[in-house]
């Protein structure tokens, strides 16, 4: 009998030690559960505020290509969209394309109270044109900039009309 109190002793404080690092492994996992799952949210904003982005985009592709023959007529002189006023003017179809475009990057789709919501956070975009064969560089000389939006915007992008003869069907 003074063996086993002897042995018992001597293994005191063994099962705690064991508990203290198994707590500590269970929290690092959780740590990095929680982790993840704060990647997985910024991940998923981000390819929603992108395919935003391509849905605006092909919006206005779409405008531009049902008119065709006016084309050029769509090349902005500055960005559209957040913190710009959007043109009331619809006595033409590019006009009105133009002013419905930047209230969709201002998100007009969707409101909730005053706010608009239904696009990308601090959405903006162009129309340019550039000739035919024409490279693109960033000294180009392009009569509309997008400097880069405050984080985490995302630009909608640019849509470059290139001038070339458009024959009738």
């Amino acid at each position: 009998m003074p063996d086993t109190i002897f042995s018992h002793r001597e293994q005191s404080g063994t099962t705690m030690i064991e508990v203290l690092v198994t707590m500590v492994v269970l929290a690092m996992g959780l740590l990095g559960v929680a982790a993840l799952q704060t990647q997985m949210q910024l991940s998923e904003m981000e390819s929603y505020q992108r395919s935003q982005a391509l849905i605006l985009l092909n919006d206005m592709t779409g405008r531009i290509a049902a008119n065709r023959y006016d084309a050029t007529a769509y090349v902005t002189t500055s960005p559209l969209g957040a913190g710009m006023t959007c043109s009331t003017s619809s006595s033409t179809r590019q006009q009105s394309d133009t002013a419905e475009w930047c209230d969709a990057l201002q998100g007009v789709a969707e409101v909730s109270g005053v706010n608009r919501v239904g696009a990308m956070v601090g959405a903006r975009g162009c129309v340019e044109s550039i000739s035919a064969g024409a490279t693109w560089s960033p000294s180009h000389g392009r009569a509309c900039r997008l400097s880069p939006p405050p984080l985490p915007a995302l630009v909608a992008d640019k849509i470059f009309i290139t001038e070339r003869p458009v024959h009738p069907a």
